[in-house]
């Protein structure tokens, strides 16, 4: 049976309209991945402007980089020995799928909140067992509000925590807990430096 706080409900679907709402967004991101057999790090800018301009810079633990960048026309993804030009895709999507080609993202929830092309009834992966609130903190010097899921995915059952800013409703940490396989794995994007529909300079977005 499913378990609904409909204040929680409320709350991801003021997420999600706030994010489809957004014209321009820019964030660093660090991301971790924790398991019976050690840790992983990564850390990102990200910078778009709907509809169709990205711009993503990752950094691994090992010190490789990633860049994927897209102008609304072509896309540019480039790392360690590989550079790939390519024609991007119309609309949103090509935000959204620039996004991707950094294979940065733990979880599909962010890049579904960035994009209005395709409205979605929940960013939660899986079907929803039981939905409701998690403990308020602070981070990055804003007040939060935290809401907690259990998700039955094709993978298994996971746990997933978002963490929004109280005011701007924005995403501040993106939290999943699961085991596969028999293996325990806590995975993690947490979102700092956030602006809101920044001023945006286009040579941001230069494919050459």
């Amino acid at each position: 049976m499913r378990q609904t706080d409909p204040a929680a409900q409320q709350l991801l679907d003021r997420l999600v309209a706030t994010h489809q709402a957004l014209f321009s967004f820019s964030a660093q991101v660090k991301v971790e991945a924790v398991s019976d057999k050690g840790r992983e790090v990564a850390t990102a800018t990200i910078l778009y402007q709907k509809p169709n301009k990205a711009r993503v810079e990752v950094t691994r633990g090992s010190g490789d980089k990633v860049l994927s960048v897209c102008d609304g026309v072509n896309r540019l993804y480039a790392a360690s020995a590989t550079k790939k030009k390519q024609k991007a895709e119309s609309g949103e999507k090509a935000l959204v799928e620039t996004l991707s080609q950094a294979n940065l993202f733990i979880a599909p929830v962010f890049l579904l909140l960035c994009s209005r092309a395709a409205p979605v009834r929940s960013p939660l992966p899986g079907t929803v067992k039981t939905l409701g609130f998690g403990t308020p903190l602070t981070m990055d010097g804003v007040p939060v509000e935290v809401i907690a899921a259990d998700v039955a995915t094709k993978d298994g059952e996971a746990r997933i925590t978002l963490t929004i800013g109280k005011d701007d409703r924005l995403l501040r940490r993106l939290m999943v807990q699961t085991s596969y396989q028999k293996e325990n794995f806590t995975l993690a994007e947490t979102y700092t430096n956030i602006q809101a529909n920044p001023r945006v300079d286009k040579k941001a977005f230069v494919v050459s």
